[in-house]
């Protein structure tokens, strides 16, 4: 399997097994429409009708191509960079050890703090356990240069994820404090995969004691809310902290 080039733009030949596969496996009506999009400038790069490195990034087709893609040594690494420099939407690349190379996007970015999601579950766990889990192992598997910087190893909330003007979810779920996060306003941005396939994620909400303490909010592969009980397995949508 080819590289990435250093310019972080696709070649025929990723994107004819980028497509090879997508035609083999479950893909997103989306995610063909960006892939056929980009192939078409790529095609006409040469008579200069599109800018190739611009809509490399607006499309995301990195995330795309390692989505569909087994192997993640075939990924190209993000550079080296300025963690002061993040902006919102801006990815990084994190390999957990033992569990895999991830990208994270930042959520949120403050003067002293950005909040990164990953793109993927990084592992599927039943509720029960699960915080100690992500405090304890998954801290330990942070590379050493960024374990001073990382807290507040989570999951995300419902309200990150769908906010609260849901009636359904005002109804259902032990209220948090957050809004919808800018970029969750987006379908798109809230559905994940677990090993390339389609998967629910868990969200840190259980619902209210009068439904039971013991079911949790989740998101569906569809990217909608909903919940069940706290000892099923779902996707582990690894949400930290990176302090600048």
């Amino acid at each position: 399997m080819n590289k990435f080039n250093n310019d972080k733009i696709l070649e025929m030949t990723e994107l004819a097994e980028l497509l090879n596969k997508m035609a083999n496996t479950k893909h997103t009506h989306n995610d063909l429409v960006d892939v056929l999009t980009y192939a078409i400038a790529v095609i006409k790069v040469d008579e200069a009708k599109f800018n190739v490195a611009k809509l490399t990034e607006e499309i995301g087709i990195q995330d795309i191509y390692k989505k569909y893609m087994d192997s993640v040594d075939d990924l190209y690494q993000l550079p080296e960079f300025n963690i002061k420099d993040i902006k919102m939407g801006d990815k990084l690349c994190i390999e957990l050890k033992g569990l895999g190379s991830f990208m994270a996007t930042a959520h949120r970015v403050t003067a002293n703090e950005i909040l990164f999601i990953t793109d993927e579950y990084i592992a599927s766990k039943p509720m029960y356990g699960l915080q100690e889990w992500l405090e304890t192992s998954v801290y330990d598997a942070f590379p050493e240069e960024l374990k001073g910087r990382v807290k507040n190893l989570t999951i995300p909330t419902v309200g990150q994820v769908f906010g609260w003007d849901d009636e359904w979810c005002r109804k259902t779920f032990v209220r948090d404090n957050d809004e919808q996060l800018p970029l969750m306003k987006e379908r798109r941005n809230r559905v994940a995969y677990l090993d390339n396939d389609y998967e629910w994620g868990w969200l840190r909400n259980s619902t209210k004691r009068e439904i039971s303490s013991a079911i949790f909010a989740y998101v569906s592969y569809y990217g909608y809310a909903n919940c069940n009980d706290a000892s099923n397995s779902y996707g582990v949508r690894l949400e930290f902290t990176l302090v600048k």
